[in-house]
């Protein structure tokens, strides 16, 4: 018996994430490192609101999260800052 769930990234998505208090698991941990990357961001400030994939991408690469108190979305590694 599995306690997890299977879905393969090309089935997937998006994610969206309700709760702040949340401990990341580790496929959060991974969104946090790819916004990191393209935004240079310290990854514990990262907090994801929704992942999700753009039309016609393979990857997840449409990030809506808050960095100190402020909103941005990364989008195809274009950053800007969101709506409060």
């Amino acid at each position: 018996m599995k306690d997890y769930l299977e879905i393969p990234l090309s089935k997937l998505c998006g994610v969206t994430y309700t709760n702040p208090d949340r401990t990341p698991d580790a496929f959060e941990w991974s969104l946090i490192k790819e916004i990191s990357k393209h935004t240079g961001f310290l990854l514990a400030r990262i907090h994801i609101k929704e992942a999700k994939k753009c039309k016609y991408s393979r990857k997840i690469d449409y990030f809506d999260f808050e960095y100190d108190g402020v909103n941005y979305i990364l989008e195809k590694g274009k950053l800007k800052e969101g709506n409060n």
